[in-house]
């Protein structure tokens, strides 16, 4: 005869059960979910990163100098033959942008199915945005879509079919060449002489340190056609300009209209350079002898280059208080009064006699 268990011994042998299932279940769960880096690489081992956007792709490769890019198109009238030229790319955005992809992480995909790949946008053949990282033979490929949400967008490896929802923006990684280029790129420092289309300045040691040692001595900005004093804190603010150049963009126009060009040229201790500035319209261009391409600058730079006279950088005359000034204006009419006075009298004593 079977003996029976008590009921309250197989309720607590089925509650065991039921939790080490759940445990079981919650542990898997944990393990699926858990967040992993969605790419591993060496930042400092990247070669290349392509950027790929309808009919355009961006090549950002890195130099022994730096980084650098170039601009393909399919669609070759949309561009002037720019696709051959290679501008320097600022060094801090591709940093920025390897940093972020090198972040990423995942957890649960939002999708897994062919469909969603051309619902989300990260297919082969439909996308948003195609990012290579390449490193030596190594590859790595992303398909970046949709967007989900603020600072999100939909990401798939290109080897994988799970579609993640990640924290990125697209807007950070265009293909376009002004988000990237060097913006200084035509800017020189250590300039000593410069001449520009009506003044020309040059660096000179100054007539009061001339006695002293050559570390003691003082550079001081002098024109080179006249000997009226510089005013040395508006000279360097007109050299800055050119120290500091910044443009705005670069200019993959045909522009087949003539455009009357402005010359600037400046010596450093080492080197010799040249600037052309010219404007058409309401734009205003910039290229340098020595670096390939043309670019756009703001109008504010291009006249304060071109339009700058001798006169602006001189010394300015002691201005007059506005008391002294209006005392001294008085002073004189009561001068001019008392001698129209004077003649009036002379006159009538003339008439009288």
């Amino acid at each position: 005869m079977k003996r029976q268990l008590p009921s309250w011994l197989m309720g607590l042998f089925a509650l065991q059960i039921g939790l080490a299932v759940l445990l079981s279940v919650e542990g898997d769960t944990s393990s699926a979910g858990k967040s992993e880096l969605l790419l591993v690489f060496d930042e400092a081992l990247i070669d290349e990163v392509r950027l790929v956007e309808d009919a355009k792709q961006l090549l950002l490769s890195h130099q022994n100098d730096g980084w650098q890019m170039q601009l393909t198109v399919s669609d070759d009238s949309q561009m002037d033959g720019s696709s051959a030229v290679k501008f320097p790319v600022s060094n801090g955005r591709v940093e920025t942008l390897l940093s972020d992809l090198q972040e990423l992480k995942t957890s649960w995909p939002v999708a897994q199915t062919k469909s969603a790949q051309e619902r989300f946008e990260v297919s082969e053949e439909q996308f948003q945005r195609k990012v290579e990282l390449v490193s030596g033979s190594t590859t790595h490929t992303l398909y970046l879509g949709t967007s989900p949400g603020f600072r999100k967008v939909h990401v798939r490896l290109a080897d994988s079919g799970d579609i993640y929802a990640l924290n990125l923006n697209l807007y950070e990684m265009p293909v376009d060449q002004d988000h990237w280029l060097d913006k200084s790129l035509l800017a020189v420092s250590g300039i000593t002489e410069l001449d520009s289309p009506k003044l020309a300045l040059v660096q000179a040691h100054s007539s009061e340190s001339s006695g002293n040692t050559n570390s003691d001595q003082v550079l001081e900005w002098h024109f080179k056609e006249s000997d009226e004093t510089v005013d040395q804190d508006k000279a360097s603010a007109f050299v800055q300009r050119l120290q500091n150049l910044i443009v705005r963009s670069v200019d993959n126009s045909k522009m087949e209209e003539a455009i009357e060009w402005h010359s600037i040229t400046a010596k450093t201790d080492k080197n010799h350079y040249q600037w052309q500035l010219g404007q058409h319209e309401e734009q205003y261009y910039i290229q340098r002898q020595d670096v390939e391409g043309r670019f756009t600058i703001d109008e504010s730079t291009y006249d304060a280059l071109v339009d700058a006279e001798p006169q602006q950088l001189l010394v300015a005359s002691e201005e007059v208080p506005a008391s002294e000034q209006s005392e001294a204006h008085i002073s004189d009419l009561s001068a001019s009064e008392g001698q129209s006075a004077v003649e009036s009298n002379i006159s009538s004593t003339a008439g009288g006699g």
